[in-house]
């Protein structure tokens, strides 16, 4: 199985490979991007019961920011574009970090005007969340 910082990793290239995308960081960085579109990766485990199987998968979410200048519209479609971006970007990559699998449901979040850190710029930001299995995971969920 990878690890987690393999998957975070690998997570941080699928997301940084996006055209236009100035950054991309994981663990997720000490204060807000000054050019954008910027993203940062947190991920960790989720316990998820379903029926009587109990079995662990890896939360991932994806923060897209831009700094605050001003244009809410258009920082607004902006982080919504590339959180769309990002979100198509793991349903086309089918394993990511040694076989780990997009599950469904993801979500993408409303943008929001926003401050991150203790240092300017504010910014506007938007969260792509979804969850990863891995190979063995589905298998110890399955021999349960």
């Amino acid at each position: 199985m990878a690890t987690l910082d393999a998957i975070g990793e690998d997570v941080r290239v699928t997301v940084a490979a996006i055209a236009g995308m100035v950054s991309c960081a994981y663990p997720p960085p000490d204060s807000a991007p000054y050019q954008g579109p910027a993203a940062w990766v947190d991920l960790g485990p989720v316990l998820v019961e379903m029926g009587n199987l109990e079995f662990q998968q890896i939360a991932v979410t994806v923060t897209i920011a831009t700094p605050r200048k001003g244009d809410y519209p258009n920082e607004y479609r902006l982080v919504l574009d590339y959180a769309r971006r990002v979100l198509t970007a793991f349903r086309l990559n089918l394993a990511v970090a040694g076989g780990a699998m997009m599950m469904a449901p993801a979500t993408i979040s409303r943008p929001i005007a926003a401050r991150y850190g203790e240092a300017d710029p504010n910014i506007v930001a938007c969260t792509v969340t979804f969850s990863l299995e891995t190979e063995e995971e589905t298998v110890n969920a399955l021999a349960q």
